[in-house]
């Protein structure tokens, strides 16, 4: 059996869509979405409608919480439109009733069986969902890690892939929507849960048709519009590539 595992897809349904094809040839029946499946970008209704038309194990992330923190409270969407712009106010018209509730019901963290191993969901840490860990986080951090009672711990967050082995292996697949280390590609993790090994990708999307949705949104050219198209030969060399035997 074989899963795909995403995370940070921030409502660019562009890359999902060529992601979650991708994965489908190669063989996935299943997800794993380590959270933020809203924010930054403008296509909430088919990004929700793609990642739920699939079995899956999900968590949430911290931009869904701000979505329904800001469903509740309008400063509190007013201080993340100033912040970021006016996609959790998109997200708020498009997203149907249904899918609000799936949102809210999901858990910060969540073990799962794969492959006879116990691997742990979050977002940004078991700790602390808003916490960024790096490949090279201190060792005062990857220590409050290893006490973590799993085989290994996937996280999201901070859009940059990483791997990194131990009692229990750390990995995030990197981002979907919104990769941080290089621009144009799809960030993301196919799992093949029999052998138990993790291969990364990246897979190509339309960008320009997502810088024409930011565009029409935030048409001052801003961070987000630099991430989108992003050419980082350097940066991109340190996050991992091919497949990894994780235990």
């Amino acid at each position: 059996m074989r899963v795909a595992l995403l995370a940070d897809i921030h409502a660019n349904a562009a890359a999902l869509a060529a992601t979650l094809s991708e994965a489908k040839k190669e063989g996935a029946e299943r997800l794993v979405l380590l959270g933020d499946y809203v924010g930054y970008f403008f296509e909430p209704a088919r990004t929700l409608e793609m990642l739920l038309s699939w079995p899956c194990d999900a968590i949430r992330g911290n931009h869904d919480r701000a979505l329904l923190q800001g469903a509740a409270d309008p400063a509190a969407l007013c201080r993340y439109r100033r912040h970021y712009g006016p996609s959790l106010d998109v997200a708020l018209e498009e997203l149907p009733g249904e899918v609000m509730h799936w949102l809210e019901s999901l858990p910060e963290t969540l073990t799962i069986q794969l492959g006879g191993h116990r691997a742990m969901l979050c977002h940004g840490s078991p700790q602390d969902p808003d916490e960024y860990v790096y490949w090279n986080s201190g060792a005062e951090r990857l220590q409050r890690l290893s006490k973590v009672e799993a085989d290994i711990v996937l996280m999201g967050h901070t859009h940059h892939p990483f791997v990194r082995p131990g009692k229990p292996w750390l990995l995030n697949p990197g981002s979907v929507g919104q990769a941080r280390d290089v621009g144009g590609f799809a960030s993301w993790c196919l799992v093949d849960v029999d052998q138990f090994t993790f291969s990364f990708r990246r897979t190509p999307y339309d960008v320009a048709s997502v810088m024409d949705q930011l565009m029409q949104h935030m048409p001052a050219p801003g961070r987000q519009h630099a991430i989108l198209t992003r050419n980082n030969p350097a940066l991109a060399a340190l996050g991992p590539t091919g497949t990894f035997d994780a235990l």
